[in-house]
């Protein structure tokens, strides 16, 4: 996955930079620029990655039928736990 690269070099990039190179609102700026051209990128890199996974990863197998069983528990479960550690945080 050569593509995520980018994600992984420019956003702290635009960060940093965000004050000289102008908001992100839109104009002519820099950092207008690069958003126009990042929203495409990162979308196509989102269609691959489900093209991919329909393609390759569509088979079924013993490790894919147990993270199926245990994806309920999760989505159950993470809530408490995410948001137990938000407060945690916050005191």
């Amino acid at each position: 996955m050569l593509l995520t690269v980018p994600g992984v070099v420019f956003p702290p990039w635009l960060v940093q930079t965000r004050s000289a190179l102008g908001s992100f609102d839109g104009g002519w700026t820099v950092n207008a620029l690069i958003h126009a051209l990042w929203d495409p990128l990162v979308g196509g890199v989102i269609l691959c990655a489900l093209w991919a996974a329909r393609r390759y990863w569509s088979r079924t197998n013993t490790l894919l039928q147990w993270l199926a069983r245990s994806t309920y528990a999760a989505f159950i479960l993470h809530p408490p736990i995410v948001v137990g550690l938000g407060v945690l945080m916050l005191t």
